[in-house]
């Protein structure tokens, strides 16, 4: 459950606002109350002061208070960039950001390719690194043995879908700071009409650039000769592009992997989101089949 309390606390010795609406503080505590999912994440809530500004809260439990502490690390390490939510406070188990308003765009629009050419060549920028390939596929050997073990490949197909991989693959992977989670509702257009990566959970330290866009559908609707012009632009090194067919691959296996490793985990009464994992398993499946032909 929620603790205002603390919430209150905190926004008033960071912020010096008001306290929250009782209104809105009621509807938060009803909400804790019912709030029992299933999700990995800490649960993200609006917070409304007296005063009319929001913020957005994260309290998580001891199961998945790791993930609220790389919330913050994404923070402090991107306090720079205009494009993530700034820091407000925080604590253990507990934190403030900044709530931006805005609305969802629309891929399709050359508008959108060139802000996402530019936001993502400054995000790449940040901790950039290289992956000897060698490196790579050692480190990957365990995804090619569950997906044996599940049944989702035979023997044989593993071995030829790595062959396939590593003949396509550089000696080297560049490495950085990427947004993993590639879909329309976890990106907007802030007020002042600049685009704005709100997810939090989805920027990932040390991987590879950027197999999380090459791998999402999202990336084959959009302008892609205009993302490039801004990409480079904006001083991004696009060299990642020309291996897109081993970075597609690869983001495909790490993904039917996790899927399925999800699925086995969800409870027999969670049918939805056990029926949505078995549709992503199977399109990703058919997907590797089809492009490596196995």
């Amino acid at each position: 459950m929620l603790d205002i309390d603390r919430i209150q606390e905190i926004v008033e010795a960071s912020v010096k606002v008001a306290l929250l609406q009782p209104q809105q503080a009621a509807q938060l505590k009803a909400r804790g109350k019912s709030c029992k999912g299933i999700s990995q994440n800490p649960v993200g809530w609006l917070v409304i002061c007296a005063d009319g500004r929001k913020f957005k809260a994260y309290e998580a439990d001891e199961s998945n208070r790791y993930r609220l502490d790389l919330y913050t690390r994404n923070c402090q390490i991107l306090k720079d960039e205009s494009f993530v939510p700034d820091l407000v406070a925080y604590a253990p188990g507990f934190l403030l950001v900044e709530y931006v308003d805005g609305s969802f765009p629309d891929m399709k629009e050359p508008r959108f390719a060139a802000a996402l050419g530019q936001v993502l060549a400054r995000l790449h920028g940040v901790g950039e690194g290289m992956l000897p390939s060698r490196s790579l596929f050692e480190g990957v050997a365990y995804y090619w043995e569950h997906l044996v073990k599940w049944e989702i490949f035979t023997e044989g197909q593993v071995a030829s879908l790595r062959k396939a991989l590593e003949s396509c693959a550089p000696a080297r992977f560049r490495t950085s700071i990427v947004y993993a989670d590639i879909k329309p509702e976890n990106y907007c257009w802030n007020e002042q009409g600049e685009l704005t990566l709100f997810d939090l959970g989805s920027f990932q330290q040390g991987r590879i650039t950027d197999s999380f866009l090459l791998g999402s559908t999202a990336f084959e609707i959009v302008d892609r000769d205009t993302f490039l012009s801004a990409y480079v632009a904006e001083g991004g090194v696009s060299n990642w592009l020309d291996y897109e067919k081993c970075l597609r691959g690869l983001n495909s296996v790490e993904m039917l992997w996790y899927f399925t490793a999800q699925l086995k985990k969800l409870p027999l009464w969670a049918f939805k989101r056990r029926r949505a994992h078995k549709g992503w398993i199977k399109d990703l499946q058919s997907r590797i089949k089809r492009e490596f032909v196995l």
